[in-house]
């Protein structure tokens, strides 16, 4: 049941981002957050999983980092030669506490119902300094026509998901969300 769930939600945002405005919208959100990680993530050296990566196309706009894993509960993407893949639930990441140096999460969050659960796993998964970069949906009117049609689409504030953030032992390093087509975009460190 929860397979079928992400495969129609990859499946959805996949057809977004093949054409017309949902691709123009789509790039230009990867595009903000490539600038995000040549800012603040490009030096790093240890593993980044990428979650909810899709067809791993983001890795095609900045420098991969060397030991990069692209981890994605559907079986629908495309498959990229290149790039290490597991497919494995996003909420509960099957590596090893302390282990990542970097998390990435574009067009996900938007999705998972307890983000606070979330950001608290994944600030399991990274030791002090561990980096995360990742989008949410702001109540945006775009988004609110979004969630009419994809009641699974889940709206929050920015400052919702900063507070999130600091509870779960994140604190941001770009001083403000970056907004980009439909999504903010954070960039964060654990503390």
């Amino acid at each position: 049941m929860m397979k079928s769930i992400w495969d129609r939600r990859a499946k959805r945002y996949r057809i977004r981002g093949l054409s017309g405005p949902g691709k123009v919208i789509a790039l230009s959100e990867w595009k903000a957050a490539a600038r995000l990680w040549n800012e603040y993530m490009s030096s790093v050296s240890g593993w980044t999983i990428d979650i909810g990566a899709g067809n791993g196309g983001f890795w095609d706009l900045v420098k991969r980092p060397e030991n990069l894993v692209c981890l994605d509960i559907s079986t629908g993407f495309v498959k990229n030669p290149d790039i290490n893949r597991v497919v494995a639930n996003a909420i509960n990441p099957p590596f090893s506490d302390c282990v990542i140096e970097c998390i990435v999460a574009l067009g996900l969050t938007e999705y998972l119902t307890d983000i606070e659960e979330v950001f608290s796993k994944w600030r399991n998964l990274v030791s002090d300094g561990g980096k995360i970069l990742f989008t949410g949906s702001p109540p945006l009117l775009m988004n609110r026509l979004r969630k009419l049609f994809s009641p699974d689409v889940n709206i929050r504030n920015d400052d919702e998901i900063v507070k999130m953030l600091q509870i779960t032992g994140w604190r941001l390093l770009h001083p403000k969300p970056v907004h980009a087509g439909w999504q903010s975009l954070f960039v964060a460190e654990a503390v």
